[in-house]
């Protein structure tokens, strides 16, 4: 199948943008390599013996093996790659890197504005992608006395979404939802992929955490903070969109030695410290008062830049004004010189002997003017 009809076919399926830009890239470069529909099992052990190959990182090695693989036995050649596995992912990170509630406040406290708190306390929260947090509407969350219960867009389960409660994000939402005067169909966090990363590594930097940060480390702090209060792995993995059989968990959760130890100790039968709750320091209410304040601030900071940009236009049109009216002045003086120039008569420099001065002498005309034994040459420039 060529590897155009294999992408309609992808796209018909229904799968992510991202998926199908993904799927695009892997296909597409080993397209360039040897046409799709031509290579062999043979091929592919010269393909992966490749420099280029042998130099990626192994989680980018496994993806490209998944994508080649969906293809293969797409079109009923799966014998072609089923030989090659994907290699088992290293762990990279320490469990003193990974976020803890204490540095998810750090953060919180930093962040300077109600989208941005909303958006980790979201993020850790509800344990989700940026990418699904992209795509919830204020609609699709549903407030209980418990806290806010939010329905994540998922095509991973037949529902097409899965329902995560909200106990610590749910009154950074609300204050948000008064902040931004929120409607049913807006997207709660609308700006960019981009926008986002620029704005959290703005807080990181802010907040002095000697830990990486980004959206995504929110995700892995929610999973390894579930496994440390003992949550089922069952849970965790409906939780955070994984599917029973998905390996993923392995690589989100960092039981450190402390945990080792307070385990061993159990054993022994000898009383351990229970894991203290997680606490995520709450907000204050925002309320419709509040609000209206804020949003009467914002008119006002408004009007007073428009009175400044109306002042610049009226300066700029009055430097306009003037420039023309010493263009024009420039312009007239030249026209006038010139005029003057043409008026003025030229006389020969030098009188003749019977006494006369010749004619004059019109603009751009050559003489040659002869009187005895003189010639002289006269123009006018």
């Amino acid at each position: 199948m060529k590897l155009s009809k294999y992408l309609e076919m992808k796209e018909a399926q229904g799968i992510e943008k991202n998926s199908h830009r993904t799927y695009s890239y892997v296909l597409g470069y080993l397209n360039t390599w040897k046409e799709l529909e031509q290579i062999t099992k043979d091929d592919l052990v010269s393909y992966f013996n490749k420099k280029e190959w042998k130099a990626k990182a192994d989680s980018t090695k496994n993806l490209h093996i998944i994508i080649m693989k969906a293809y293969f036995k797409d079109i009923g050649k799966l014998e072609v790659i089923d030989w090659i596995k994907r290699k088992p992912l290293r762990e990279t990170i320490s469990p003193e890197q990974t976020l803890t509630p204490d540095d998810i406040n750090r953060l919180l406290e930093v962040a300077g504005n109600h989208y941005d708190k909303a958006l980790i306390a979201f993020l850790f929260d509800a344990g989700c992608r940026i990418s699904e947090a992209q795509r919830i509407k204020w609609k699709d969350l549903q407030d209980t006395t418990d806290g806010i219960i939010v329905s994540i867009p998922t095509k991973k389960t037949s529902a097409g979404y899965r329902k995560v409660i909200l106990p610590f994000a749910s009154q950074y939402l609300k204050n948000l939802k008064i902040d931004v005067y929120g409607k049913n169909d807006d997207f709660i966090f609308s700006r960019a992929y981009r926008t986002h990363a620029d704005r959290i590594h703005k807080i990181s930097i802010e907040s002095g955490l000697d830990k990486p940060f980004t959206c995504h480390k929110l995700r892995h702090a929610a999973a390894t903070e579930l496994v440390l209060q003992g949550v089922q792995e069952g849970i965790i993995k409906k939780k955070m969109g994984w599917s029973a059989s998905s390996p993923m968990i392995a690589r989100y959760t960092h039981p450190n030695d402390d945990s080792v130890i307070q385990v061993t100790l159990k054993m022994q039968g000898k009383k351990i410290e229970t894991m203290k709750p997680t606490n995520i320091n709450q907000p204050e209410k925002l309320s419709i008062t509040d609000a209206a304040g804020h949003l009467f601030k914002i008119e006002e900071e408004n009007e007073i830049l428009k009175n400044k940009m109306s002042e610049m236009e009226n300066a700029n049109k009055n430097s306009a004004q003037e420039l023309n009216g010493l263009r024009e002045l420039v312009f007239k003086m030249l026209k006038d010189k010139g005029d003057e120039l043409m008026k003025v008569k030229r006389p020969l420099s030098e009188k003749q002997a019977d006494g006369q001065y010749y004619p004059e002498i019109e603009e751009k005309e050559l003489q040659l003017v002869a009187t005895g034994e003189q010639k002289k040459r006269v123009g006018v420039k």
